[in-house]
């Protein structure tokens, strides 16, 4: 039997889009992962979505993912059940991911890659499978296949080798900026790079733009695990903060992903409903709690619009006959609606009851503490500090643990995003990732107590600012941090201009 995930919906191009002769066209404008409307493209308005991810696609490869999620064939069930289902190798994998104009049978966003059951029908269309692997690679996405009777019958060498290549996969991405490389310099100790930027669309020769911008690059700094390309001055000021930090992965700090209800237009609710609410039933009070989207999160403050999110978490086991103004708000959308069997017009399939979140949020009790949060793909690189005990949705990170307010002011300085941007993944527009992958792989370093009271006392300072009047004007302040910073990294005053000048 064919399997139409590989199939083109029409013409007999492999790779023609479904409109227009562009395979990355988006569905509308110019750029495939531009916002439909408004903020970034990561954070469009749920009403305005036609993607899912961080890729365009019609309705009409919607509704066939759809079809296709709900048929399954014996291998894409068993290696889904058995292996790729809720998060079992640590990564969390979707079913028949619409990219484009195709459909992947299984993908990982994090780690941009796709896994392919492969039918009898692809012995008889192994050409139009590789040109398919060749666009999909050049979006970034890497592509493991296996056959239906490896799925069945060799069970654990296909998890394993999954395993195996997930974490050489996690290098690949750690290792950021991708380039466009000529042969190694002889005798150098290294090679020679160039880094393709925007202007390179309008040159005419690509040789004579690589050898105007190409860049020598020592094969020494590939030896430790987190390095990004970059020029010699920018290098050298680079490792120098690297040397002296520590990874975040080995601080006393966890980073966690944000909430995911399944039907936001149930669970999150404005500032009205949520008075509403707690009026008829004071209890539900306890799991009600403000929201905080990716869009919202500014530097040091973020911009609260009143949403709220019943936080009926499958973790905490709550009894919802408890809650009876929370359950009738959450009936007027339907029970069929609301449950999690995986049925059309249902949220996806779990073992969580019609009244809970989509995911089970065992970490719950993280979000009620001092924390960091920052946005999952952002331009600006933007960090707040909060104790408000908001959830936030799952396009934000929140980070909690030790010397937050000490973590914040560097993260939110220049230095970080001098030394550090390009340590995260590039995407169309200017957009970066910061996925824990890459994020829990910044080393740090550790203040003496005195000075991260020095660091305290300012951040304080400008929350208190910033708490006042969201418009404050922290500049004078932010100066100060930049400065405790370059004192903290022993950077020279000719290295601090450099950091300032970009």
């Amino acid at each position: 039997m064919q399997n139409p995930c590989l199939a083109p919906l029409t013409g007999s191009n492999p790779l023609a889009p479904l409109t227009g002769s562009n395979p990355l066209a988006p569905l509308t404008g110019s750029n495939p992962l531009a916002p439909l409307t408004g903020g970034t493209f990561n954070d469009a308005p749920v009403e305005a979505l036609t993607s899912i991810g961080n890729f365009k696609y019609s309705k009409e490869i919607s509704e066939l993912a759809e079809q296709m999620r709900k048929a399954p064939t014996p291998a894409e069930k068993y290696l889904w059940d058995n292996i790729l289902r809720s998060s079992q190798l640590g990564f969390k994998f979707t079913r028949q991911k619409p990219i484009h104009n195709f459909i992947l049978d299984f993908y990982c966003s994090e780690l941009l890659l796709g896994i392919e059951a492969d039918g009898e029908i692809h012995y008889l269309q192994q050409e139009q499978d590789q040109m398919r692997t060749e666009y999909l690679d050049s979006l970034g996405i890497k592509i493991l296949r296996f056959k239906n009777e490896q799925i069945l019958k060799q069970t654990e060498k296909v998890k394993t080798e999954i395993l195996n290549y997930i974490n050489q996969r996690k290098q690949e991405l750690s290792r950021t900026n991708l380039i466009a490389q000529t042969p190694p310099v002889k005798g150098a100790g290294g090679f020679t790079y160039c880094n393709i930027e925007k202007d390179f669309l309008h040159k005419l020769n690509v040789y004579d733009y690589i050898e105007k911008n190409k860049i020598n690059f020592p094969i020494s700094q590939l030896e430790n695990g987190n390095w990004a390309f970059a020029n010699d001055e920018k290098l050298q000021i680079k490792h120098k903060v690297e040397s002296q930090g520590k990874p975040l992965k080995d601080w006393d700090i966890e980073i966690n992903y944000g909430i995911k209800t399944g039907f936001n237009e149930a669970f999150v609710i404005d500032g009205k409903k949520k008075d509403e609410l707690i009026a008829k039933d004071p209890k539900c009070a306890e799991i009600i709690k403000p929201l905080l989207r990716g869009r919202d999160i500014q530097k040091w403050k973020p911009e609260f619009v009143d949403l709220w999110l019943i936080g009926t978490f499958p973790t905490l086991k709550l009894n919802i006959e408890e809650y009876p103004s929370i359950k009738e708000h959450l009936l007027s959308f339907g029970i069929s609606r609301l449950e999690q069997s995986g049925k059309s017009g249902a949220r996806k399939k779990t073992s969580n009851k019609w009244f809970e979140t989509q995911d089970t949020i065992a970490y719950w009790k993280n979000f009620l503490k001092p924390k960091i949060v920052y946005p999952n793909m952002t331009k600006f690189l933007p960090f707040i500090y909060d104790e408000s005990q908001a959830y936030t949705n799952q396009k934000c990170f929140i980070l909690t643990g030790e010397k937050l307010k000490y973590l914040i002011a560097f993260f939110n300085s220049n230095l970080f995003k001098y030394a550090f941007k390009d340590n995260f993944p590039e995407l169309l527009g200017g957009t970066r990732e910061l996925s824990k992958i890459f994020f829990e792989q910044i080393p740090v370093k550790i203040p003496s107590p005195e000075q991260e009271k020095n660091f305290n006392e300012r951040v304080d300072r400008i929350l208190e600012l910033k708490k006042q009047n969201p418009t404050a004007d922290t500049t004078d302040l932010e100066a100060q941090i930049d400065k405790l910073v370059y004192e903290l990294y022993d950077l020279t005053e000719e290295e601090i201009k450099i950091v300032e000048k970009n």
